[in-house]
């Protein structure tokens, strides 16, 4: 992938498709395929995405990411080392947050919902059969600017 000459849009040289530069400071390339898995929360389908370069799923409509475990496990690690300046303190985390539901769109299996224990009080959904991770629109960045030793200086 690589910017346009407008520096707006990505553009593959392989398949020749375009896709807006950043969905969140350029952390999330989003592509125009679908992928034939459907989101979890919305129930449409699901397109092709790159997060720090790893391969994903996002939905256009609520903004939701599909990334396997290790991916989002390196991508936790990247954005962490890159964060600078005190952490943002996270909210405390809600009973019914936990009480949440959802189908992987994977295998099609009840993800686990549960806080995720690195840094920050953020609830994940796990599928362990598959090892993938649902996060919600902005979940990612949440954890990364958390407040933690593992920061930048």
């Amino acid at each position: 992938m690589k910017r346009t000459l407008d520096d707006e849009t990505y553009y593959c040289e392989f398949c020749s498709s375009t896709s807006p530069v950043a969905v969140s400071d350029d952390i999330i390339q989003v592509f125009q395929e679908t992928c034939g898995l459907t989101c979890p929360i919305c129930s449409v389908p699901l397109v092709t995405a790159s997060i720090l370069g790893g391969p994903a799923s996002y939905c256009r409509n609520c903004g939701g990411v599909l990334v396997k475990q290790e991916i989002f496990l390196a991508v936790v690690d990247v954005l962490r080392s890159r964060a600078k300046g005190p952490g943002i303190s996270p909210k405390p985390i809600l009973p019914e947050q936990l009480q949440r539901r959802i189908n992987c769109p994977h295998c099609g299996g009840t993800m686990e919902t549960h806080p995720y224990l690195g840094p920050g009080n953020f609830v994940i959904d796990l599928c362990t059969v598959c090892s993938t991770v649902w996060l919600d629109k902005g979940e990612i960045m949440a954890i990364a600017l958390s407040p933690g030793g593992d920061r930048e200086a």
